[in-house]
């Protein structure tokens, strides 16, 4: 009688401070009777959290260790409990046998509350665990209590007292692994699936249907109207606050010079002005065309009859020190030029007064329910490349979509700096390197051309940029220039896949920071993933390979090295996984041999692993190359052992006779 009283009176008052929402409860009555609940864990309310709003009485599997501590003991006794040791392999198969009976039992498959914000490592042992009990799997997301102070976050996100918590339950699904996987790789298969319904359910639960200006709002929302969230060559950072007055300000200019729905040409460097103008436009639903100033008059033109842009905002300081007098005259032939230097002459007080008012005020004024997310956001141009310019119109939900899909594999926190250099007519530097920071509490620094390229490594440095995105070509030319601790901050470095996507500088590599590649997936065409092995989701890349393994090198005893670069690529057209390890056995592994012959410069040992063999000259010019290098230092018997062959394949090199002593002493 008191335990169904106290769940009430907890109810009540949980729904009273936190404001909490359940979505999604017709999916808890469809899982069954067996069940097994598998959650995000982002702070200690989340046991009580479930324990209250799930309608049943629910199991909690919950670490040995930790029910022992004292704190813990009390609450234990008020719902089921299912003690267990993961380090202990018993454990898991009492737990597998628990789920064969009629049971709802919740558990973290992260094993901790997590320290970055997002998902953290998924635990195969949950998989195989559903896998072997047969129980169906209820995906379920709590949002919201990672900014109470019961989370891990303190330093790391702005905590709140009491913000609002939604729990979000998922359709269920079941896990059903290939009868012939065993052992090992059955275990993986399983944690590869489970990584998978865990990243949909960050996605899938995410808010992207919806205005990039109401995505702005809620970041403001969550990090504080103080927030520096952007900065230029200015040096002036600017907050949450200051960001959205501007835009309002701004938007209400254009508003009485464009039309709704029109599409407005963008003529300017990055900067945190140009942020503005562009949610400035889009606030009145005007369309942004990014303008590519860097491939002359004849594309901007093109690309404007193309997008029939009658009107480009452009900057008269920008054009004169970009030298851009020729081009801006030949496009203004064209469609109308309007200088914001012109525009902001028409700003006095009572202006700036009514756009800071308003951006306090938003909520009583902006609904972006009436607008489509559907709707075009902005007009990106090809190169023109293959001809002209081409338009890709991209929507709200284009691209908010494309950032929580990166959320949901990366954890980007408030303490990241971003280093923005790409122009924002570029993709990259319009959605991740521009609406990703500056949406997700991120600071954003820009820059407004790439090309300085013994500049930006020292602006990294100096900003101690955490996340940069860029292209090979570039970051190759950063890497000759820059000193390595120019990058000792770098986290993340974004970068185009293709051809050359091994090619990149080592003063980078060493910087780069590799996320877990099992959920660095593709998030389309996974209806019929519960039925496919994991290597057959990964699109025609292959599964990404975790930073640090290696392959061995044919190279002979005294020259065998290690080959980083060769590890990746030859892995990836071998059909091998990671640590060169074939994927299947059997008929598969004579698929894998076949695969070798073509490449000729790689061959498989009688374990599996891959080994590079270079060839006769290539070794030798090698060695060669070493062996003058290193010649300067060396002793006199250092140098004859020098004269040995270089490699497996070369003919040793005839030693002289010896005579006398020294064929005496031999």
């Amino acid at each position: 009688m008191l335990r169904p009283l106290l769940r009430f009176t907890v109810k009540l008052i949980l729904k009273l401070l936190f404001r909490v929402e359940i979505h999604g409860m017709e999916n808890y009555d469809a899982a069954g009777k067996r069940v097994l609940i598998v959650a995000n864990h982002t702070s200690f309310l989340d046991p009580m959290l479930l324990w209250i709003f799930l309608p049943d009485d629910i199991t909690f599997a919950i670490n040995t260790h930790i029910s022992e501590r004292w704190w813990l003991k009390p609450f234990l006794g008020l719902s089921k409990v299912f003690r267990m040791d993961p380090t202990h392999p018993l454990s898991l198969k009492d737990l597998t046998h628990h789920l064969q009976h009629d049971t709802k039992t919740v558990i973290f498959p992260e094993g901790r509350i997590t320290v970055t914000g997002t998902l953290m490592k998924i635990y195969d042992g949950t998989g195989m665990v559903a896998d072997k009990s047969h129980a169906v799997v209820l995906p379920v997301r709590i949002e919201g209590a990672k900014y109470t102070h019961f989370s891990r976050l303190q330093n790391v996100v702005r905590l709140r007292w009491f913000p609002k918590i939604t729990i979000s339950i998922l359709p269920p699904t079941q896990m059903r692994a290939p009868e012939h996987l065993r052992g090992k790789a059955r275990r993986q298969y399983c944690g590869h699936i489970l990584t998978d319904i865990m990243t949909d359910m960050m996605f899938k639960t995410s808010h992207y249907r919806r205005t990039i200006f109401s995505a702005l709002l809620e970041a403001r929302r969550i990090h504080g109207g103080k927030f520096a969230i952007a900065d230029d060559l200015a040096r002036k950072p600017v907050s949450y606050n200051t960001l959205i007055a501007r835009t309002i300000a701004l938007g209400n200019l254009f508003a009485s010079v464009t039309e709704a729905g029109e599409h407005v040409g963008v003529m300017l460097p990055n900067s945190v002005n140009t942020l503005c103008v562009v949610l400035g436009l889009q606030l009145h639903q005007r369309i942004p065309a990014m303008l590519n100033f860097s491939t002359g008059s004849a594309s901007m033109i093109s690309a404007c009859k193309t997008a029939e842009v009658k009107t480009v905002l452009t900057s008269r300081q920008f054009i004169d020190k970009a030298k851009l007098d020729e081009e801006a005259a030949h496009l203004a032939e064209h469609a109308n030029l309007i200088y914001l230097e012109d525009l902001a002459a028409q700003v006095n007080l009572a202006a700036k007064l009514k756009a800071l008012l308003l951006s306090h005020t938003t909520g009583l004024w902006y609904k972006s329910d009436h607008i489509d997310p559907e709707h075009p956001a902005v007009v990106l141009f090809t190169s023109g490349s293959e001809g002209t310019p081409k338009g890709v119109v991209l929507s709200y939900a284009n691209i908010l979509g494309n950032l929580k899909q990166l959320e949901s594999v990366i954890n980007f926190n408030p303490q990241d700096v971003v280093l923005n250099f790409l122009p924002m007519f570029h993709s990259f530097g319009f959605t991740v390197g521009s609406m990703l920071p500056v949406l997700n509490g991120m600071q954003a620094f820009f820059y407004p051309t790439p090309l300085h390229y013994a500049v930006i490594p020292e602006i990294a440095y100096e900003i101690k940029a955490t996340v940069m995105f860029g292209t090979n070509t570039f970051l190759a030319a950063y890497g000759k220039k820059a000193n390595p601790y120019d990058f000792f901050r770098m986290r993340y470095v974004g970068r185009r896949c293709g051809k050359t996507a091994g090619k990149y500088p080592r003063a980078l590599g060493r910087q780069i920071r590799y996320p877990d590649p099992r959920r660095l997936r593709r998030h389309r065409n996974h209806a019929d993933h519960l039925g496919q092995h994991p290597d057959e989701l990964q699109g025609r890349h292959g599964r990404p390979l975790h930073a640090g393994h290696e392959i061995s090198t044919g190279a002979g005893p005294r020259h065998s090295r290690r080959r980083p670069v060769a590890r990746q690529r030859a892995e990836h057209h071998a059909g091998l996984s990671a640590g060169g390890e074939p994927r299947q056995t059997g008929a598969a592994r004579v698929e894998i041999r076949q695969r070798l012959v073509r490449h000729r410069r790689h061959r498989l040992g009688r374990r599996g692993r891959l080994y590079y063999d270079q060839g006769p000259e290539q070794a030798l010019c090698q060695g060669q190359r070493r062996n003058g290098v290193a010649d300067r230092g060396r002793t006199v018997r250092d140098r004859s052992l020098a004269g040995r062959a270089p490699c497996r394949g070369q003919p040793a090199r005839p030693e002289k006779r010896r005579t006398g002593d020294s064929a005496h002493h031999a």
